[in-house]
């Protein structure tokens, strides 16, 4: 379920939908980090921005 789904059923609690979102934003940053390894052309990565405001590079 994404938050908004946990938001219309009526489980309010801020915090759960913000750790979710952060805990899938690392899964996805540790998956996209993976790819980078078995990928066999040159890839100088790319830049994005974390909801935190930080940069990562992949």
């Amino acid at each position: 379920m994404s938050l908004h789904s946990f938001l219309l059923c009526g489980i309010h609690w801020r915090s759960n939908g913000s750790a979710a979102l952060a805990l899938g934003e690392e899964v996805a940053i540790s998956l996209l980090r993976d790819e980078t390894l078995d990928y066999n052309k040159k890839f100088s990565g790319f830049t994005f921005t974390k909801f935190d405001g930080t940069k990562v590079t992949v």
